[in-house]
């Protein structure tokens, strides 16, 4: 819904919107107990157990911030006019992860081989295990992974586990010789999930093969290829640190399992990342193209005196949404920071004494921009959790950053 919000220049008056809303932070996890506050408004609301809020007598366009308590992170959407959004939370994680580990055999792949990809994909998890041993026994192969999700005591998901062969530890496979799953395994908060054992079959493949045009002066530095598996989870098959712009690998066909490519290019200090999504593990002759970072404009490397009616810009980005960091320098304790979400080419620190995050004087700060495409506009980017599946590289697009500048505050900014 994006109701006709009225001019606010003394024509038409501007319309009074009642607004709920969702907060979740980057992995896409509700964040409850969160402030959410409408710029020129005193008190905030709270965040419920799901995430969820609501605001009353709310005029478009309207700026809000949200901070997750006990923090000095926030974020600020600015210019938005729709009623129903979904605001995602940058810099901070919702939820204290939980903790558990499944153990279990390897068996049908090569048994003396200690090179798998385990992966336990659910609702609540959505990365690869922060721990995984691999133990050659005498009757073959066994695991042990550590998995973090965050939400309920107990999860239950599938069980998924990948052979690659590589001539060297950290060589690009060449091939898969097994793959398997174990589906319906739940695991407890604390709790070890023993037996969780798991027969690999033979596995077929493909190739999948592109270009790459980077922007003058750029180098690239990775072309990283995960594998999403259902529900919502990926795990990196490698990263190819090799500078060159084509690209042919080996790649498992899996059923209902997708590619997802993501390359990278530095060029001092700033980068430049491009997301494609979705691939069938047979594309062939896909081209990419990665576009420049946007770049500081003002105010200049080093400034003095800025006061929150100082204007920070950065050039053109085509259909993005841009994310300013305003981050103290060497912050000692807690971290104070600031992320202003907006789709113009500069803005203003926002007055956020009403979150306890005043702007400190004859202190030092660090700025920079990166851009979010394709997003047509901040609206755009609160419909649905947009920006937390940019940022977790489940969609297309692109996320490039600027080279970062430093400024220091007058003393009553």
């Amino acid at each position: 819904m994006n109701p006709d919000a009225g001019s606010g220049d003394g024509g038409t008056p501007p319309t009074s919107l009642s607004v709920s809303g969702t907060l979740v932070d980057t992995q896409g996890n509700p964040v409850p107990n969160a402030s959410v506050l409408v710029l020129g408004s005193k008190t905030p609301t709270v965040t419920n157990s799901s995430g969820a809020f609501s605001l009353t007598g709310v005029k478009a366009p309207y700026d809000i911030a949200i901070l997750a308590n006990g923090s000095r992170i926030a974020t600020v959407y600015k210019g938005l006019s729709r009623q129903d959004i979904t605001l995602t939370l940058l810099g901070t994680l919702a939820l204290t992860p939980r903790t558990g580990t499944l153990e279990g055999s390897l068996s049908g792949g090569e048994t003396t081989t200690a090179d798998h990809i385990v992966l336990f994909a659910s609702p609540e998890v959505r990365a690869v295990p922060s721990k995984l041993f691999i133990t050659i026994t005498s009757s073959g192969p066994t695991y042990s992974a550590q998995v973090q999700w965050a939400g309920p005591a107990v999860t239950t998901g599938t069980l998924y586990s990948l052979q690659p062969v590589r001539t060297t530890p950290t060589a690009i496979p060449s091939r898969y010789t097994g793959f398997g799953r174990r589906e319906n395994v739940s695991l407890g908060d604390g709790a070890t999930a023993s037996g969780q054992d798991i027969l690999m079959s033979s596995v077929t493949h493909s190739t999948f093969s592109g270009t790459i045009t980077l922007p003058s002066g750029y180098t690239l530095e990775s072309k990283e290829l995960s594998l999403a598996l259902p529900p919502d989870s990926q795990v990196r098959l490698f990263s190819d640190s090799s500078s060159g712009t084509t690209f042919s690998y080996a790649v498992p066909v899996i059923p209902q399992a997708r590619l997802s490519l993501v390359l990278k290019a530095l060029r001092e200090g700033a980068s430049s990342s491009v997301v494609k999504a979705g691939l069938a593990p047979d594309t062939s002759s896909v081209t990419l193209s990665l576009p420049e970072a946007p770049r500081p404009l003002s105010p200049a490397d080093q400034t003095t005196n800025v006061t929150r009616t100082t204007p920070l810009s950065w050039t053109a980005y085509s259909e993005a949404v841009f994310l300013l960091g305003v981050d103290k320098s060497n912050p000692t304790g807690t971290p104070y920071r600031i992320y202003i979400v907006t789709s113009e080419q500069s803005a203003t620190i926002p007055d956020l004494s009403a979150l306890g995050m005043s702007l400190q004087g004859n202190t030092a700060f660090s700025w920079g921009v990166t851009a979010l495409a394709p997003l047509a506009s901040t609206d755009d980017a609160v419909t649905g959790p947009r920006v937390s599946e940019l940022l977790r590289h489940r969609i297309d697009g692109a996320i490039s950053s600027s080279a970062w500048r430093d400024f220091t505050t007058a003393a009553s900014p």
